[in-house]
């Protein structure tokens, strides 16, 4: 009986989420998301190795809402017999942490401040760095083309941890907020390919 009892407990034990490190805050979290941003660029809904390191860092919520965006990718590859063409949906060649084109591939982050929100959820302002480099263009870089932009990361705490819950786009050189992360599926209804619509 000893031994089924232990065997119960091992069990339950293993599904208990890992203690978080002394010093986790909101900051520390959204500082170490955006240090494997950083170093591995991910260019869409990230998978593989790029989805094994930045799952940890993220809400059940959002890792719920790129599950399913995988889903609406997956069934749009299906209805496009042409592989050849460049695919509807906007956010294979975006960063969804930092943002598109030269916002995607951010060369330094740091975390400027932390605002506790009324929600009880806090917002991390992230200044993010873009520099040329020789593999951007195949030829030296120009020290000029550097240029910061922000980011917020909404955090909160979930089983015990912080974790990131969104992460807002602002407009060129605002607080304005452009776009977020769970808002970047524009043609997708759930797990199914819809279509983008145009707007009159």
């Amino acid at each position: 009986m000893k031994l089924f009892s232990l065997i119960v407990l091992l069990h339950f034990v293993s599904y208990l989420p890992p203690n978080p490190p002394p010093d986790q805050s909101p900051d520390s979290v959204v500082r170490e998301l955006y240090q494997q941003v950083v170093a591995r660029r991910p260019l869409g809904i990230p998978k593989g190795d790029d989805r094994a390191a930045l799952w940890p860092f993220l809400s059940l919520r959002v890792i719920q809402k790129l599950g399913t965006a995988q889903a609406c990718e997956d069934d749009y590859l299906r209805q496009t017999p042409d592989k050849n063409g460049k695919p509807a949906f906007g956010w294979l060649e975006t960063d969804l942490f930092s943002g598109s084109n030269e916002w995607a591939i951010p060369a330094s982050a740091v975390v400027d401040r932390t605002k506790p929100m009324k929600d009880g959820t806090f917002r991390v302002y992230v200044r993010l760095t873009y520099k040329e480099s020789f593999e951007t263009y195949g030829r030296p870089p120009d020290p000029a083309n550097t240029f910061d932009w922000h980011v917020a990361a909404v955090v909160k705490s979930e089983g015990g941890r912080f974790v990131v819950d969104d992460v807002l786009r602002f407009e060129d050189g605002s607080t304005k907020t452009a776009s977020r992360l769970t808002d970047s599926f524009r043609g997708c209804d759930g797990p199914r390919w819809v279509g983008i619509k145009v707007r009159d």
